[in-house]
């Protein structure tokens, strides 16, 4: 397994006008390669963390209905429920991946 891209945001709150640039330049192509990045030392307690992750679980131990609830307005819209197979990061990469089964 390829290692997880991290970002010290502590780091770049810490540096100078000129190492913010690179810093920025970083997050950059991590999120250009791999779409995604986690965050350490943002200073968001474990508490919040953890209302987070109970909120997110108990949206998608909902009912496929009541999760429409919450569909995104339009296609393309960045905001709202998808559902499954709706989008993927390959197709950003112009890959064509089968929709799971």
């Amino acid at each position: 397994m390829e290692k997880f891209p991290v970002f010290d945001i502590k780091k770049y709150f810490d540096s100078n006008d000129v190492e913010r640039i690179e810093y920025g330049r970083k997050v950059d192509l991590i999120c250009r390669e791999t779409g995604f990045l986690a965050i350490k030392n943002h200073g968001i307690s474990k508490h919040v963390i953890k209302n987070i992750w109970d909120a997110v679980e108990g949206f998608f131990s909902l009912s496929q209905e009541k999760k429409l609830n919450a569909k995104a307005p339009y296609e393309g819209y960045p905001y709202g429920y998808l559902g499954p197979g709706k989008e993927a990061l390959a197709a950003s990469r112009g890959i064509v991946t089968p929709p799971p089964t």
